[in-house]
């Protein structure tokens, strides 16, 4: 019996899409007047969210708020290559 995963790449994608969405609409902190971070201000973002979800799975073993911090997380990684461009895989 091999490993069966919980959710489909579809559905991990609709997701990330969902809070990317969400990300748009968020207001900007109070007196943040730039529209785009940049790419050193997206990896802060994203490493702030990864590390609350090490607290959450961490500290008491939330899984659930763990991969709610990690959906925000990758989502602020996409946020940030379609701000400032995608670099293709070479193979």
């Amino acid at each position: 019996m091999g490993f069966e995963p919980k959710s489909t790449r579809k559905a991990v994608f609709e997701a990330i899409e969902g809070e990317r969405r969400y990300q748009d609409l968020k207001p900007r902190k109070k007196g943040t007047d730039v529209a785009v971070l940049p790419v050193a201000g997206e990896i802060i973002a994203m490493q702030q969210a990864v590390y609350r979800a090490m607290l959450a799975y961490g500290s008491d073993g939330d899984e659930c708020r763990a991969l709610d911090a990690m959906r925000e997380a990758v989502a602020f990684g996409v946020r940030c290559l379609e701000n400032h461009g995608v670099i293709e895989r070479v193979w």
